[in-house]
């Protein structure tokens, strides 16, 4: 069975439309446990299909609260989390994208991006159990993806029409930074010894 052609229909505001590549920011939160390893992942994906891409940290974020109106809100969080948008809006992104999604959440910070035309997308390490809070805050984004597909339908409910897209998206790997490497060829000892 042959590969399957499909062709994508460019949208009125597709960048690709006027030739240009599609640009990914990548608002990283470089606290995150494993985060070199989704970030460049993400990078040399994106880059795999012709975007052109950066990365920006926005760990920052994460000591900020969710909003400017709880208990524990700061007079900084306003200027921290507009300063952020500032510099990613500087490259001028299609679109952000956020692995996690948690520190990026912060509302100052996705308003200030929304205002200047940039699409917020999160990609959530979503389980069952997670869900309390991813759902607190994925609504936000443009585009919700999730490693999940359990979590989509909780997502799609709670977006009530904020979230225009919900999508399951299986994990994937960089091949060459893991080629495959058949079980018989391996040199040594199995994995578990």
């Amino acid at each position: 069975m042959g590969a399957v052609k499909t062709r994508m229909l460019p949208h009125k505001d597709d960048p690709r439309r006027h030739g240009d590549r599609v640009r990914v920011l990548i608002a990283d939160a470089s606290n995150l446990l494993y985060s070199d390893d989704y970030r460049e992942g993400w990078a040399w994906g994106f880059r795999q299909i012709g975007c052109d891409v950066s990365v920006m940290d926005i760990s920052a974020l994460a000591k900020l609260p969710y909003s400017r109106s709880g208990p524990y809100s700061v007079g900084r969080s306003l200027q921290v989390a507009r300063h952020l948008a500032n510099n990613a809006a500087s490259f001028k992104p299609d679109l952000v994208w956020c692995h996690h999604g948690r520190a990026a959440a912060v509302g100052d910070f996705l308003s200030s991006l929304k205002n200047r035309r940039a699409k917020t997308a999160v990609y959530l390490c979503d389980e069952p159990y997670e869900t309390g809070e991813t759902s607190i805050w994925s609504r936000n984004y443009d585009h919700v993806f999730s490693i999940d597909p359990c979590t989509v339908k909780l997502h799609e409910r709670v977006s009530k029409g904020r979230t225009r897209r919900v999508w399951y998206l299986p994990p994937a790997v960089n091949i060459e930074a893991f080629p495959l490497v058949r079980y018989k060829d391996r040199n040594g000892p199995p994995a578990l010894f």
